[in-house]
């Protein structure tokens, strides 16, 4: 494992670690989590996998943040995109849990060319507090809880830290929230250490901004492979939510896990870690592989022919052209025909005779 820090889109130093090689996969948590709920999933496939865990503003390792102006979904969304750039990572697997699913949705939104692909696990596209518990309820009371947190913060964190650390807090979670037959107490109690450390301002300031924040809009123009897990009895999400979802984004993948909640990947680690590696292998793994391109045919060479030395080539047109001449000389005449010779004969013997008579006459002069 390698590990660092980086700055955040206001500065704010945050940390980051590294398990794995293969395909980058960042791993984006919920409001108060610090990677619990990835416990089965990146032990199963970091062999073939590059796992990124990066804790936001005031969790886990990373610093608090000056001012709590910039904790809004877009803000978490923008220092991943720091953290790519940090990395030098073009193209990244996002995979949300909870709260997470607005980060990486709303990251898919602005760095499409980085999205390589999504998987939204128990989490919705936006304003959570409408469907908790699918009521009205916490929408109805947060406004007067965020006050009184935002008037009092030094008062409340030691009720805070005191009261979700208890032992009381985990039996609650484990019998009316999650599903207390299905998980272990090793998988789920690093949860409530976590989260009673988390500075109780700004988890309901991040709660807030949440609320505030939609990607509905942009569900159907995300174009990268999607696989999006639900919980069947999931209290925080409906499962309906996920549905919903799926029915939304364009060629995207539902896998309900069925008597799972809001805390599935570690209830029935086998069941999810399997069908995202499917997803992975089927949907990511063709878009990473480069095509082998096919190697041009080798031509066979040709020999040249040495070129004959000046002299030599010389000597060599000379005796061509006297061999020519040599052929047209010993070239046989043709016969003449029996007509021409008749012709010449005749001609010879008239020839012969004028000249003959031509002798006398000058000798009887």
């Amino acid at each position: 494992m390698r590990e660092g820090w980086f700055e955040g889109c206001d500065g704010t130093k945050l940390y980051y670690s590294v398990k794995g090689e293969g395909t980058p996969v960042l791993l984006i948590d919920g409001i108060g989590c610090a990677g619990f709920i990835w416990a089965h999933l990146v032990p199963y496939l970091k062999d073939r996998y590059q796992f990124i865990s990066c804790h936001y503003k005031g969790h886990g390792r990373s610093d608090m943040p000056l001012t709590l102006d910039n904790v809004a979904t877009k803000d978490l969304a923008g220092d991943l995109g720091k953290l790519c750039d940090e990395l030098k990572l073009p193209k990244v697997v996002l995979m949300g849990h909870s709260m997470g699913v607005q980060v990486i949705l709303e990251f898919a939104n602005m760095f499409p060319e980085k999205t390589l692909g999504l998987v939204p696990v128990c989490g919705s596209y936006g304003k959570p507090l409408d469907t908790f518990h699918d009521n009205k309820l916490l929408k109805t009371v947060f406004p007067t809880l965020h006050n009184l947190v935002s008037a009092k913060p030094h008062l409340l964190q030691p009720l805070w830290t005191a009261v979700v650390n208890s032992e009381l807090a985990y039996q609650i979670a484990t019998r009316f929230e999650v599903n207390g037959k299905l998980i272990h107490r090793d998988d789920f109690k690093p949860y409530f250490d976590h989260i009673s450390k988390v500075d109780i301002n700004l988890f309901v300031e991040m709660l807030k901004n949440a609320q505030n924040h939609s990607a509905r809009p942009n569900l159907g123009s995300i174009k990268a492979p999607t696989l999006i897990v639900g919980g069947e009895y999931d209290t925080f999400t409906p499962m309906w939510l996920s549905k919903e979802m799926q029915q939304l984004i364009p060629g995207s993948e539902l896998i309900m896990i069925p008597g799972g909640s809001h805390t599935a990947p570690i209830e029935m680690p086998d069941l999810v870690n399997l069908r995202i590696e499917k997803f992975l292998r089927d949907r990511i793994d063709p878009l990473t592989v480069k095509k082998k391109k096919a190697a041009p045919k080798k031509k066979k060479p040709v020999a040249k022919k040495k070129a004959a030395p000046k002299k030599k080539a010389a000597a060599t047109k000379k005796k061509t052209a006297e061999k020519k001449i040599e052929k047209k000389a010993i070239k046989p005449k043709k016969t003449p025909s029996k007509k021409v010779v008749k012709e010449t004969e005749t001609f010879k013997a008239e020839l012969t005779k004028k000249v003959l008579e031509g002798s006398k006459e000058k000798k009887s002069a």
